[in-house]
């Protein structure tokens, strides 16, 4: 394996105080990375310098080439030549050509023009990336300058700004809209929905809690009875009515969050305080929101924490507005400018003023239980050798992750439809829809950033309380200032019902709604979104989510088979009486409907994937389209970089993601039986190849989060890994039926 996925495993076993210094490099690095967009070489330098002790090489990678750039722009080449040397060996081909050009330009013994590759040409006057050349031709002029000969410095300072592409991605082309400085109220929003949601999800989760409680007990309760009838042992029974103290318990946990979210926070992410007079130098805008908004509704100003993460992320938590708090990123203070950092303070004040903060900051927290104990036991599990305690940790982690993603269910619904009032409010206490619009963009797109290496865990156990998903933000992440990105948001007429599973509705739907408010105050918009559409979805919708449907019109057909019992009971037909109180029949139904389902849609979602019928990958293209589906299987072969987290945390393939030129990509991997058999030890498996050049192919699928379901993964030896879908799928669906006809045939329940 290479140096990064060394690195990579090695991060995998760090104890806290060693993940807190990693998370101090990077806030660095984003620190030094901003230093030198903002021309400041000497901070640059110095911030960049610490971060070549990080034990990530992708950090060190990144803090490299910024400081090749430093040194040029301020004429030390010595310097910049003795960093640029090892990269020429570097495994990766894209860093290894750019160093080699960089050195030779350094040197004056510059590479001709014909020899590089398309992106490392000089940029056209025109170009959307955002890199322009130093002396771009006037308007009017070709597109693409002519060849000239270049100063050694001054070519190696244009070579710095197309590498960062490599590093930081292209810049996005902001058209600055303005803001409104007098203005009326969009009006008043009846929140009595917004309310009602709160109150349904809360009950969702204690059902939710009690049938998974009463579950594990029930399952517990048989497996003693079993040993005890074989060695004569005494039997430990758990009580199956816990609703009182399960009730009991949640309000302890809702009433102890702020507190219980801080100590969280604390240990496990590095909160630090934050006071407004600290803020109010890094964010004058935002501190006098505050003070403002609080003084008006009669409310303390939220106590305030700083986690030293470059990730930009911002949340509010708590459970009455006295008692709130508000925990932001020190990348977010680092990547907006001041009216934008202010509009995310003014949405959590939104959240708090409508209460919705207090709800689902709960169910986080109660999420967050199985989270820590997956997080936990996967970094002790690393430490250990021992096949049988690895395997015990494997399964004890999986157990926790998968009881989290349960568990944030209920939350999902009220955390999607808050941030349509939250974004409403913001705007209407700050008259900046357009500050609002770049503070999103730029959050999707420093996460977006930010997961190049990995999937950090504070972005993903802290998702729902977020302004901006970490899952979205790999598509909305990409935008350099073409608004047909965001066309399958606005117009796709699948999209509600893909994004059933996502805790934040689709970006552009949002920021379409944003320039409405724009456009009803009369200010030019920062991105032309036409007004989202409420188009029908076709019948495509019913082969797409067969396995779904058919789980619905199982539970429908029980429901039928249970009135035919009693009604059977009524008339005296004993034969059928049964079916009034057998509860299998319930989960038969549902089993039947859903493997029949799965085997309905198996040869629509994996056809054969041939040479002649490869779709050329091009990120934006593919997710512009408002009428694709996932069921649009789109055959690829792509090559990029394979990141995503090492160690027992990504045992199960959940944070695989390829680096691809025009942006992330997420990839979902399966053994030939599944989940189930990836629990144990295996030859090889895609995490250890974190950090090469590979090639997959597969299908790519359009969704609320863009994917592809893999076929194989080759590095570039030759050597395949190969992934199972449609096999998984067809047992996953055989197993489904044959369960199913076994509950029928043994009855009861």
């Amino acid at each position: 394996m290479t140096d990064f996925s060394d690195s990579l495993g090695a991060s995998a076993s760090l104890d806290l105080a060693e993940a807190k210094h990693e998370a101090k490099l990077q806030v660095s690095l984003q620190a030094g990375l901003t230093a030198l967009k903002q021309r400041d070489y000497p901070k640059a330098i110095a911030e960049l310098s610490d971060c070549e002790a990080s034990l990530d090489a992708a950090t060190r990678l990144k803090a490299q080439m910024g400081l090749i750039k430093a040194y040029v722009r301020t004429e030390q080449v010595q310097a910049a030549a003795l960093l640029a040397q090892p990269l020429c060996d570097h495994a990766n081909p894209q860093v290894q050509r750019w160093a080699k050009q960089t050195l030779g330009e350094l040197t004056g013994s510059e590479l001709p023009e014909s020899e590089l590759p398309e992106s490392e040409l000089p940029p056209s006057s025109n170009d959307t990336t955002g890199f322009v050349p130093l002396n771009p031709k006037p308007p009017g002029s070709a597109s693409r300058p002519k060849p000239r000969t270049r100063k050694p410095v001054e070519s190696a300072m244009v070579s710095a700004n197309v590498a960062a592409v490599e590093a930081t991605h292209s810049e996005t082309i902001w058209r600055n809209a303005g803001r409104i400085q007098k203005w009326n109220s969009l009006g008043a929003v009846d929140a009595s929905g917004l309310w009602a949601l709160q109150a349904g999800s809360l009950v969702l989760l204690f059902w939710l809690s009690k049938t998974l409680l009463r579950s594990a007990f029930g399952l517990w309760n048989e497996f003693s009875i079993a040993v005890s009838n074989v060695i004569s042992t005494l039997r430990f029974i758990l009580p199956t009515e816990i609703g009182l103290p399960l009730l009991l318990l949640l309000l302890i946990l809702a009433s102890a969050s702020p507190w219980l979210m801080q100590l969280i926070l604390q240990r496990a992410y590095g909160l630090q305080s934050l006071k407004l007079s600290q803020l109010e130098n890094l964010s004058p805008e935002s501190a006098r929101i505050l003070r403002r908004v609080c003084k008006q509704q009669s409310i303390p100003v939220p106590d305030m924490g700083r986690l030293p993460t470059a990730a930009p992320i911002i949340f509010s938590y708590g459970y009455l507005p006295r008692h709130a708090r508000i925990a932001v990123s020190q990348g977010l203070l680092d990547q907006l400018n001041d009216d934008e950092t202010a509009t995310l303070f003014a949405a959590e004040l939104a959240h708090i003023r409508y209460w919705d903060f207090g709800a689902l900051s709960a169910m986080t927290l109660i999420a967050q239980i199985p989270y820590l104990v997956y997080w936990q036991v996967a970094n002790w599990g690393d430490r250990w050798n021992n096949p049988i305690f690895k395997t015990l940790a494997v399964i004890a982690s999986s157990i926790g992750y998968g009881l989290f993603r349960l568990l944030r269910l209920p939350g999902l619904w009220l955390s999607r439809v808050r941030l349509y009032y939250s974004d409403r409010l913001a705007t209407d206490l700050t008259g900046n829809p357009n500050g609002l619009t770049r503070a999103l963009l730029k959050v999707a797109a420093g996460t977006a950033q930010q997961m190049q290496q990995q999937t950090e865990p504070l972005l993903e156990s802290f998702e729902s309380l977020a302004p901006v998903g970490y899952r979205s933000s790999l598509a909305s992440g990409i935008y350099r200032g073409d608004a047909a990105l965001f066309n399958w948001d606005c117009h796709s007429p699948y999209r509600r019902w893909l994004q059933l599973n996502n805790s934040h509705p689709p970006l552009g739907e949002r920021l379409a709604l944003l320039m409405q408010y724009a456009q009803q105050w009369r200010l030019p918009p920062e991105v032309e979104l036409s007004k989202p559409s409420r188009a029908k979805p076709t019948r495509r919708l019913l082969l797409q989510g067969a396995p779904f449907f058919g789980i619905l019109f199982g539970a429908f057909s029980a429901l039928l088979l249970w009135a035919a019992g009693q009604i059977a009971t009524q008339l005296r037909w004993f034969e059928l009486s049964w079916l009034a109180t057998d509860q299998s029949v319930f989960w038969a139904c549902c089993l039947l409907g859903f493997g029949i389902g799965l085997f309905l849609r198996i040869n629509a979602f994996y056809p054969d994937i041939k040479r002649a019928n490869l779709v050329d990958f091009n990120l934006p293209q593919l997710l512009s389209d408002p009428q694709r589906l996932p069921l649009d299987s789109l055959p690829m072969q792509i090559q990029g970089k394979l990141v995503g987290q090492a160690g027992l945390q990504n045992w199960l393939y959940r944070d695989l993601m390829l680096q691809t030129p025009t942006g992330l990509i997420r990839l979902h991997y399966t053994s030939q039986l599944g989940w189930l058999s990836d629990l144990f030890p295996k030859q090889q498996r895609p995490t250890e190849l974190i950090g090469r050049m590979v090639t997959v192919t597969g299908w790519f699928r359009r969704g609320a989060t863009p994917w592809i379901d893999l076929e194989r993964i080759q590095i570039q030896s030759g050597r395949s890994l190969l992934s199972h879908h449609p096999i998984g799928s067809t047992v996953l669906a055989a197993a489904a039926v044959l369960l199913a006809v076994y509950l029928i045939l043994r009855g009861g329940g």
